[in-house]
């Protein structure tokens, strides 16, 4: 009896024990923290993530630092919910020094709930060709949806996708574009190997393998319901412009024969680019009820794309009038009967050459307006181009009295010039606008004047003889 007493102390010592150093359930870890059972109490996020993971109040993902710290700790948050708060940019994990140049590590094992939120995760580069099940998600049993990946680069072994490598969960309103996809099998633009189910998703990706490869998904065992594809696809065998092999379910899918390079796929229709780039062919997509779907000629160039996508509002060019201006002579100021151009919207003008600028003489000088419009928000900036020829003035002077004619030529002059009309000897003085004597000598004939050595400008010639005198006036450029 007082062993039996002894052993039943003890157990309850044990228990009492074992309650009071127990860790805290994961439920019980506040805002930003995560429960480790390893540890076996709760540990920080990263900075920045918020939320404790359950759908009420989910992990909040705003950096390319805690997509890869899901990578890092999915044993133990991979169940979870997440939710991304921001577009994150992922060049980084392009860096020789990131991962010793593998790249991102794939997000493995996961199966919690990813919300997109309708963002993009931008420059994603994966490179890790002996690795199976590669992708932002390697593999993946949870739910993924509303995400975009632009621009990525994934090199990885079999079941390689840009957004999942191995999926057997749920993939909705997802779409990657701009990217490249590389692997050996199973090989996929969005998804390498689909053994769940994936729905209103589409990939602009560059996809190439050996074999069991396509534009969408490499493999599909399992469900895709209206998706696209349009990227290049390059294999040996089992190829395919939307899917290399299929064994289950594709219903109204379709991909880009002419820039897949694939004539023939296993489970989708090909259309021309053209055709693809109209609402009509896609048979049950919603493009109105909800809409799931949107298509428009200037938005993801002419191809449908996801309602919860935001392009940037396509902007009109105003339309400018300018005409070349009429030949103007030299020391003629440019003004508003040159500079006149006109748009068809308000804005502000701005030309080079402005106003009051002299030009020196030629042909063909180039004169340009830069117009800001007023709205700035429906209107692009525009400019215009227009040309105008400068002309040398010739200057003449008429002494009515004793019937003298004068001409200075060239007018305006570069190195000297010369007078026709000389009749016996007479004096010349050049002044600038300052009445400052400049020059100063007799000539009897048409003579040439040397005048390299005084500044560019205007000048008084005084032309005179013992009968009459004459002012014309000169252009030193």
């Amino acid at each position: 009896m007082k062993r039996k007493k002894i052993t039943l102390l003890f157990l309850l010592l044990c228990g009492l024990y074992s309650f009071i150093i127990s860790p805290v359930y994961a439920a019980t870890c506040t805002s930003g923290f995560y429960y480790n059972s390893t540890m076996r109490r709760c540990v920080p996020c990263p900075t920045g993530m918020t939320g404790i993971g359950t759908a009420a109040a989910p992990y909040t993902v705003s950096t390319l630092a805690h997509l890869q710290f899901i990578a890092l700790q999915v044993k133990y948050i991979g169940s979870g919910y997440f939710i991304q708060v921001c577009d994150i940019d992922a060049s980084e994990t392009a860096a020789s020094t990131y991962n010793s140049g593998a790249g991102f590590a794939s997000i493995s094992g996961f199966s919690g709930n990813y919300n997109g939120n309708g963002y993009v995760i931008t420059g994603l580069y994966i490179n890790r060709s002996s690795t199976d099940n590669v992708g932002l998600f390697g593999s993946m049993s949870g739910t993924v949806e509303r995400l975009g990946i632009t621009n990525a680069t994934i090199n990885g072994g079999n079941n390689v996708g840009a957004i999942v490598g191995n999926n057997t969960g749920s993939i909705n309103l997802c779409y990657c574009s701009g990217s490249v996809v590389n692997g050996t099998s199973y090989v996929g633009g969005l998804s390498g190997f689909n053994n769940g189910t994936i729905s209103n998703c589409f990939s602009f990706v560059q996809v190439t393998a050996t074999n069991i490869v396509g534009g969408f998904a490499g493999y599909n065992a399992n469900s895709v319901t209206n998706c696209y594809s349009t990227g290049n696809v390059v294999g040996s065998s089992d190829i395919g412009g939307f899917v290399g092999y299929n064994t289950a379910t594709i219903t109204s899918c379709y991909y880009d024969n002419s820039t897949s390079g694939c004539l023939s796929d296993p489970g989708a229709t090909g259309y021309s680019t053209a055709q693809m780039k109209v609402q009509s062919n896609y048979s049950n997509w919603d493009f109105s009820t909800t809409p799931i779907w949107k298509i428009s000629a200037t938005n993801n160039d002419g191809y449908p794309y996801l309602a919860w996508q935001i392009f940037e509002a396509e902007k009109t060019t105003p339309v400018i009038t300018w005409s070349n201006p009429a030949d103007i002579t030299y020391g003629t100021a440019l003004s508003a009967t040159q500079l006149n151009a006109t748009a068809d919207v308000p804005g502000e003008f701005v030309y080079s050459p402005a106003a009051e600028t002299v030009l020196n003489v030629g042909d063909n000088q180039e004169l340009t307006v830069a117009f800001t419009p007023t709205d700035a928000v429906n209107y692009e900036t525009a400019s215009d181009t227009v040309y105008i020829n400068v002309k040398s003035g010739v200057f003449t002077a008429f002494e009515s009295i004793k019937g003298m004619l004068y001409t200075i030529f060239p007018n305006p002059v570069t190195a000297g010039f010369s007078i026709s009309g000389i009749v016996g000897t007479t004096s010349i003085v050049l002044t600038d606008l300052n009445g400052k004597t400049v020059l100063k000598k007799n000539i009897s004939d048409i003579s040439y004047i040397p005048v390299d050595n005084i500044s560019s400008g205007m000048y008084i010639l005084l032309i005179q003889n013992k009968e009459h005198s004459v002012r014309l006036k000169l252009v030193k450029q």
